[in-house]
Protein backbone atom coordinates (compact mmCIF):
# COMPACT_ATOMS: atom_id res chain seq x y z
CA UNK A 1 0.00 0.00 0.00
CA UNK A 2 2.81 2.36 0.18
CA UNK A 3 3.97 2.20 -2.73
CA UNK A 4 0.73 2.66 -4.46
CA UNK A 5 0.48 5.46 -2.05
CA UNK A 6 3.50 7.26 -2.77
CA UNK A 7 2.72 8.00 -6.04
CA UNK A 8 -0.62 9.10 -5.13
CA UNK A 9 -2.93 6.21 -6.42
CA UNK A 10 -4.56 6.26 -3.25
CA UNK A 11 -5.48 9.90 -2.45
CA UNK A 12 -9.15 10.26 -1.90
CA UNK A 13 -9.38 6.34 -1.33
CA UNK A 14 -10.57 4.08 1.75
CA UNK A 15 -7.69 1.55 1.83
CA UNK A 16 -6.04 -0.83 4.55
CA UNK A 17 -2.51 -2.52 5.07
CA UNK A 18 -0.90 -4.88 7.47
CA UNK A 19 -1.63 -3.77 11.13
CA UNK A 20 2.14 -3.25 11.65
CA UNK A 21 1.95 -0.40 9.01
CA UNK A 22 -1.32 1.32 9.74
CA UNK A 23 0.04 3.99 11.83
CA UNK A 24 2.87 4.59 8.89
CA UNK A 25 0.13 4.57 5.83
CA UNK A 26 -1.59 7.02 7.77
CA UNK A 27 0.65 9.28 8.85
CA UNK A 28 2.97 9.72 5.82
CA UNK A 29 0.17 9.67 3.46
CA UNK A 30 -2.70 11.98 5.02
CA UNK A 31 -4.68 12.18 1.80
CA UNK A 32 -5.23 8.01 2.17
CA UNK A 33 -8.83 7.72 4.43
CA UNK A 34 -6.68 4.79 6.23
CA UNK A 35 -9.85 2.30 7.42
CA UNK A 36 -7.58 0.33 10.63
CA UNK A 37 -10.01 -2.73 11.01
CA UNK A 38 -11.49 -4.07 7.34
CA UNK A 39 -10.48 -7.09 6.23
CA UNK A 40 -9.58 -5.59 2.88
CA UNK A 41 -11.41 -2.43 0.55
CA UNK A 42 -12.65 -2.24 -2.84
CA UNK A 43 -12.44 1.03 -4.37
CA UNK A 44 -13.43 -0.42 -7.99
CA UNK A 45 -9.97 -0.98 -9.26
CA UNK A 46 -7.85 -0.51 -6.40
CA UNK A 47 -8.51 -2.96 -3.83
CA UNK A 48 -6.03 -2.93 -0.94
CA UNK A 49 -6.01 -5.71 2.29
CA UNK A 50 -5.25 -6.03 5.82
CA UNK A 51 -2.24 -8.75 5.31
CA UNK A 52 -1.68 -11.92 4.40
CA UNK A 53 -4.90 -13.91 5.23
CA UNK A 54 -6.92 -11.02 4.09
CA UNK A 55 -5.08 -11.28 0.66
CA UNK A 56 -6.81 -14.63 0.24
CA UNK A 57 -10.35 -13.08 1.13
CA UNK A 58 -9.56 -9.78 -1.20
CA UNK A 59 -8.91 -12.54 -4.16
CA UNK A 60 -11.43 -14.59 -3.64
CA UNK A 61 -13.70 -11.40 -3.64
CA UNK A 62 -12.26 -10.22 -6.66
CA UNK A 63 -13.06 -13.97 -8.62
CA UNK A 64 -16.44 -13.73 -7.19
CA UNK A 65 -16.83 -9.50 -8.66
CA UNK A 66 -15.42 -11.22 -12.46
CA UNK A 67 -16.21 -14.34 -12.26
CA UNK A 68 -18.90 -15.04 -9.82
CA UNK A 69 -19.97 -16.73 -6.46
CA UNK A 70 -20.14 -20.22 -7.83
CA UNK A 71 -16.31 -19.94 -8.80
CA UNK A 72 -14.49 -18.09 -5.60
CA UNK A 73 -16.80 -20.69 -3.52
CA UNK A 74 -15.01 -23.69 -5.43
CA UNK A 75 -11.54 -22.31 -5.29
CA UNK A 76 -12.65 -21.70 -1.54
CA UNK A 77 -13.40 -25.25 -1.07
CA UNK A 78 -10.62 -26.27 -2.60
CA UNK A 79 -7.91 -24.38 -0.56
CA UNK A 80 -9.57 -26.02 2.68
CA UNK A 81 -10.43 -22.17 3.74
CA UNK A 82 -13.31 -21.31 5.49
CA UNK A 83 -14.69 -17.94 3.13
CA UNK A 84 -18.09 -15.84 3.34
CA UNK A 85 -18.45 -14.01 0.45
CA UNK A 86 -20.95 -11.41 1.46
CA UNK A 87 -19.22 -10.38 4.86
CA UNK A 88 -16.67 -8.60 1.87
CA UNK A 89 -14.99 -5.65 3.56
CA UNK A 90 -17.45 -5.57 6.30
CA UNK A 91 -15.88 -8.02 8.01
CA UNK A 92 -13.79 -6.57 11.12
CA UNK A 93 -10.80 -7.64 11.64
CA UNK A 94 -9.68 -7.11 15.83
CA UNK A 95 -7.36 -4.29 16.92
CA UNK A 96 -4.16 -4.99 18.18
CA UNK A 97 -5.12 -4.24 21.67
CA UNK A 98 -7.99 -7.42 21.72
CA UNK A 99 -5.22 -9.64 20.44
CA UNK A 100 -2.50 -9.03 22.97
Amino acid sequence: MLLLASVGLLDGMRATTHFASLRRLQDTFPRVKVLRSQRFIDNGKILTSGGGIAGIDVTLHLVQRLQGRELADRIAARLHYAWDGWLGETALLPTLSEIA
